[in-house]
């Protein structure tokens, strides 16, 4: 009987070999399959059917279409101008949303618009949107948040002015998607360098989703998360600067980050890994080429609302799939800085101000000087003319008393060489008797001292004639003080005059200013008016219009039984087919 043998070791071990081989190498197989999987696609898997965290919205919040379920039909755009001030390549753009969506009621907002619009959908519900809105006054950072806003409160269609429609919007969402969309964003960038080598921070791929361009249902839970992160983003940037938000300054880049494409793409994702429980980001949809679905938000391909140049640098072609057509003509970015400027030290600022400080108090001694100086000079200049003035009057008045002086004494001298020539012998006698001095003098020596000393006669005529001609030189240099004083006071009155009709002149240039003014204003509100009106009630409007001229116009001898009844007699009435109720 043969007896059995166990197999040897070698043999053994021989069979077990391949068998660990295999379980080896299958291992090996499923983690090279993970790891390549996790390598070329860098995919969160987000499940197809997930249960939405939605915001709640607010029971008085005010919007047209309460259920959100269906497309508004209304295309926003936002304008520093109204209509009527547009440029015509901002005119064409506009008319190519009007040509392909007659059907959509389009709307074009100034500034003053948009605050009337916010106080009136936020103000009582949310009062903390509307105060954040009023404290921005950086116009871009409002421009970026209006649209926003408007898109949460009543939906519709958002675009620039520099955007033109390619496709009708009836045509934008993929039909997979017409019952679960509720928002559609599209792709601006996506590639690793640009051009202008910009990536994102920590080097990872430039993906930027587009916000010049975006359709939205009201009241959707990614508008309202949206909304919630860009007022976040205000606060955060303000509280950086230490400033409040009324008083902050922006970088180009702070825009782009706080309300703007970048805002709005970081946004997404965290909305989106919010939802789906996962970790979202540019990896899920870098490269894509179909719309995908993440809640109520369509992401479509770049094709649609990006640009030529961007498709190209994500390494497509433009395929005809574009929706809309951005033509970049706008210019905001000139108006902010590349970097925020820099803030002076606390010693400089102080060094600044005291210097600012030193040089007004310069000024104002300087000031004070020179009036002090203008001043003394006038005085003197016063002073100087009335000194003039007093001279002038002194001497004039020695003149004429000198002058009736000397025809006093030529009168006294007449009446003394008539006397000596009657009384000539008995003179004579008196000087022999005197020792002969009066005759020996020769007699035209005699009267020029007889002439040249004071004549006192008896009758005091000569006395008399110096008080006269003293009296009337004082009289008429009185009169003259008395003629220059009226001459001040017709100049003052005569300046004040013109001063006060240089007033009146003034008041009324005011006046015919304010007026201009006002009727520049009615007509800007009536043109704003008038761009408002759909074309039908433009043609009602004209109608009225020409009624109430053609009424006017017409005859009034005969008092009519009415109006119809008089403009059936007139010629005017033949070519109008328009008579009111």
């Amino acid at each position: 009987m043969a007896s059995a043998r166990s197999p040897s070791p070698s043999l053994a071990g021989m069979s077990l070999r391949p068998s660990l081989l295999l379980k080896t190498l299958a291992i090996l197989g499923i983690l090279i399959c993970i790891i390549s999987y996790s390598y070329w696609n860098h995919l969160t898997v987000l499940p197809a059917n997930f249960i939405h965290r939605k915001p709640l919205p607010s029971e008085n919040f005010q919007f047209d279409n309460p259920t959100g379920q269906n497309w508004t039909h209304r295309i926003w755009q936002t304008s520093k101008e109204p209509m009527t001030a547009l440029s015509n390549e901002e005119r064409e753009h506009v008319g190519t949303w009007q040509e392909l969506n007659p059907e959509y009621r389009h709307e074009i907002l100034t500034d003053e618009m948009m605050e009337e619009y916010v106080k009136d959908h936020f103000h009582f519900s949310h009062p903390d949107i509307e105060e954040i809105y009023f404290d921005v006054k950086d116009y871009i950072l409002r421009s970026d948040l209006i649209r926003y806003l408007i898109l949460l409160a009543d939906g519709g269609v958002y675009n620039d002015l520099d955007v033109g429609c390619e496709k009708p919007i009836k045509t934008w969402v993929p039909s997979q998607f017409q019952d679960a969309a509720g928002i559609l964003l599209g792709v601006e960038v996506d590639n690793k360098f640009g051009p202008d080598g910009r990536t994102f921070q920590g080097g990872e791929d430039l993906f930027q989703l587009v916000n010049w361009t975006i359709m939205s249902k009201p009241n959707q839970p990614f508008m309202w998360y949206l909304v919630k992160c860009v007022m976040e983003n205000i606060r955060n940037l303000a509280a950086s600067q230490s400033q409040a938000i009324s008083k902050m300054t922006y970088t180009i880049q702070d825009v782009l980050d706080s309300t703007g494409p970048a805002a709005l793409t970081r946004a997404f994702f965290a909305y989106a890994s919010e939802i789906t429980n996962s970790n979202v980001t540019y990896h899920n949809f870098t490269k894509m080429t179909k719309p995908r679905l993440i809640g109520e938000v369509v992401i479509l391909p770049i094709q649609a609302f990006g640009a030529g140049h961007q498709v190209e640098w994500a390494g497509w072609e433009q395929d005809g799939s574009e929706l809309i057509h951005h033509y970049f003509a706008g210019s905001w970015k000139t108006d902010h800085f590349d970097k925020p400027p820099q803030p002076a030290s606390v010693d400089e600022e102080q060094k600044q101000k005291e210097q600012e400080k030193k040089k007004t108090e310069e000024e104002e001694k300087k000031k004070a000087k020179q009036a002090e100086e203008e001043q003394r000079k006038a005085e003197e200049e016063k002073k100087k003319a009335e000194e003039e003035k007093k001279s002038k009057q002194a001497e004039e008045a020695a003149n004429k008393v000198e002058a009736a002086k000397d025809e006093a004494s030529q009168t006294a001298s007449h009446d003394t060489h008539t006397d000596e020539t009657t009384t000539s012998e008995p003179a004579q006698s008196t000087g022999d008797e005197s020792g002969g001095s009066a005759s020996d003098k020769p007699a035209s020596v005699q009267y020029v001292e007889d002439t040249a000393k004071p004549t006192n006669s008896t009758d005091g005529q000569p006395d008399e004639q110096n008080e006269a001609a003293q009296a009337k030189a004082d009289e008429e240099a009185k009169a003259k003080e008395d003629a220059e004083k009226q001459k001040e006071k017709e100049k003052a009155e005569a300046k004040a005059k013109a001063m006060k009709e240089e007033e009146a002149r003034k008041k009324k240039e005011g006046e015919q200013k304010a007026a201009a003014a006002k009727a520049a204003a009615e007509k800007k509100a009536k043109e704003e008016e008038e761009a408002r009106l759909t074309p039908e009630q433009k043609e009602e409007e004209e109608r009225k219009k020409k009624w109430a001229e053609v009424v006017a116009a017409a005859p009034k001898e005969a008092p009519p039984k009415s109006d119809e009844d008089r403009l059936k007699a007139t010629d005017n009435l033949a070519d109008y087919d328009y008579i009111p109720d």
